[in-house]
């Protein structure tokens, strides 16, 4: 059996391919919490947003990045929004996400 630590974060690695489960919602009760809750994170962060992507635009992400201590971006050139490089696109697309 997984120490409780070990278990931990098997359990939060799934959450890092869902964003629908890890946004915090805009709200007026809410100023700042996402850059306040972004600037504690201490991993080393790559976020990869799609250029085309509609629902989550690589601009948002770009602020995100700032705000976290070891964040980078790598926007993916792609013409296929939010599926580039889950399997639903290019092979070329998964490619770059995995280099």
């Amino acid at each position: 059996m997984h120490s409780r630590t070990r278990a931990h974060h098997y359990h939060t690695l799934p959450l890092t391919h869902n964003p629908a489960t890890t946004q915090i919602p805009p709200s007026p009760q809410r100023q700042g919490v996402l850059g306040r809750t972004l600037g504690r994170v201490r991993a080393r962060v790559l976020v990869m947003p799609s250029r085309t992507d509609r629902y989550f635009p690589s601009e948002d992400s770009e602020e995100e990045v700032r705000v976290l201590r070891e964040g980078r971006l790598r926007v993916v050139e792609t013409i296929w929004g939010l599926v580039a490089g889950g399997g639903g696109g290019a092979r070329e697309d998964t490619e770059v996400m995995v280099r």
